[in-house]
């Protein structure tokens, strides 16, 4: 039967005790780094598409250029990331005809598992936009013509928060632009008066 000897003994100690400090210092450098990578709140990879759902515009007769103008934009969000969430805190949306702001709203908070879709509505109302008698009469005619195109501005809010390093959580905002047609008044009306 073998015994070691004190030195040799004192050797193999010293060399578990190495390696066990060096893995440890390893695993609490690079940990943070790889949870900052793999659960941070990020929509780097995060496609969003807007759908007209309908809309709804009402003349006001006797206020002369005001019109009121609502829509329903139906939002698709595909969160491609394999390893990420994507959370938004909130966000704003802007419907425009020729740079003239038609209708805005609020885009509720949502969170995104990995890998997953889902579409939520979005209801943006123009109480009250003042369009000139050229414009108003242009967006009639493009409409009735089933080739009005609106502009539908978005920006999404993300505000992250790592556990491990709070210190590196900042705030981002995403823009989405996107053109839809209105078409014609059989396709999208939700009720015009």
């Amino acid at each position: 039967m073998a015994f070691f000897s004190s030195d040799s003994l004192m050797r193999l100690v010293s060399n578990a005790r190495h390696a066990f400090y060096s893995v440890a210092m390893t695993v609490m450098l690079f940990f943070p780094l790889v949870y900052l990578v793999l659960e941070g709140s990020s929509c780097g990879e995060t496609k969003y598409t807007v759908d007209l759902a309908g809309f709804q515009w009402l003349n006001n007769a006797t206020q002369g250029r005001t019109v009121y103008l609502a829509f329903n934009l139906t939002v698709h969000v595909d969160n491609r990331a394999t390893f990420r969430a994507c959370c938004v805190n909130h966000g704003e949306v802007v419907v425009s005809y020729s740079d003239v702001v038609l209708a805005w709203g609020r885009v509720p908070s949502f969170h995104m598992k990995r890998r997953s879709v889902a579409s939520f509505t979005v209801v943006t109302w123009g109480k009250g936009a003042h369009l000139s008698d050229d414009l108003r009469g242009r967006l009639s005619s493009d409409w009735h013509a089933g080739k009005a195109n609106v502009s539908v501005d978005m920006k999404l809010h993300r505000y992250p928060y790592y556990v491990m390093a709070p210190a590196t959580s900042r705030p981002s905002t995403s823009s989405i632009s996107q053109e839809l047609t209105l078409g014609n008044k059989s396709e999208l009306q939700i009720g015009l008066l």
